[in-house]
């Protein structure tokens, strides 16, 4: 009796259908896993959107205050208490290493256990806040204080946090936060969104535009940052807007598109980030034009 028996022939033939399938269905794991990833990300960044509103409900209606340098004056360090789970301000598309970000920024407080970082976060938190076009230029969420020192700027003073007390220091002046009853059109506002800031809090347009990197190499810190940016986003990020809603919003990411009149340096060119920049704009209502934030004629372009 003859037994029957896989030719090689055979065996060639299905290992490279095998190899035909794997080469159609593994890209599109990878795009599933991408897309899980998003929508994990695009939920963080809704809950913390909400999360705000409850704080902005029990405080009369006004937006987080930042009266603190280091972990304490991060703004979603404010609504904890809304959400009492820290994992939700990691992205899962940038689980870039705080320890290396410390060692490659020249920043220890980014490190587990540092200043900005008391509950020693392996990776670094992926969320940032809505300062302005430019931080803290007034066009953003916060407004910087006038009148006499409670506290001269940068005076430390300890603050327990899950039991473990740290050391900070006094912002002066402290970014205050605006009445959520004044913006002119909270749809167009936006909150918060995904952010490659790894130095200061805030959703900052030089934080985000590292994304394109235009210039001689980098240094190391910064193609970290570069490198920890949510692949799956693309040119995009997810962010919420100030009436509560989430989405994924594009980037305008044209180097050398456009120019802003930074009150730092002068005239400067950089990738737009946001075909519509006045979406940073407490006041804008979708059709002023605040600052020149559509025309370029002012600081915020």
């Amino acid at each position: 009796m003859l037994k029957r028996a896989f030719t090689l022939i055979e065996l060639l033939v299905v290992i490279a259908i095998i190899a035909i399938l794997a080469a159609i269905l593994f890209p599109v794991f990878a795009q599933a896993k991408k897309a899980a990833k998003s929508t994990k990300d695009l939920s963080n960044v809704k809950q913390l959107a909400l999360a705000h509103h409850m704080y902005w409900n029990d405080n009369d209606d006004v937006t987080v205050t930042s009266w603190s340098y280091g972990f304490p004056g991060e703004f979603n360090y404010y609504i904890q208490p809304y959400l009492k789970n820290a994992d939700i301000l990691i992205s899962p598309g940038r689980l870039t290493s705080t320890t290396a970000l410390a060692s490659a920024c020249g920043n220890p407080n980014i490190a587990p256990g540092g200043l900005d970082n008391p509950f020693r976060e392996q990776t670094e938190w992926g969320y940032g806040y809505n300062t302005g076009n430019e931080w803290n230029d007034d066009t953003g969420l916060t407004t910087q204080t006038t009148g006499p020192a409670t506290q001269p700027d940068g005076t430390p003073y300890t603050i327990t946090v899950n039991g473990t007390s740290y050391t900070a220091a006094y912002r002066n002046p402290v970014l205050a936060g605006r009445s959520a009853t004044s913006f002119a059109s909270p749809a167009n506002l936006m909150l918060l969104g995904d952010t490659v800031d790894t130095v200061v809090a805030g959703l900052g347009r030089g934080d985000i535009h590292l994304l394109k990197f235009d210039g001689p190499t980098p240094d190391a810190c910064t193609a970290l940052r570069k490198q920890g940016w949510p692949e799956w986003a693309g040119d995009a990020i997810n962010a919420a807007y100030a009436d509560g809603h989430a989405k994924n919003t594009k980037l305008d990411t044209t180097i050398g598109s456009w120019t802003i009149r930074s009150p730092l340096n002068g005239l400067e060119t950089d990738p737009k980030v946001f075909a519509n920049p006045c979406i940073y704009m407490a006041a804008y209502d979708g059709g002023n034009n605040p600052g020149g934030c559509k025309s370029g004629d002012g600081i915020g372009n």
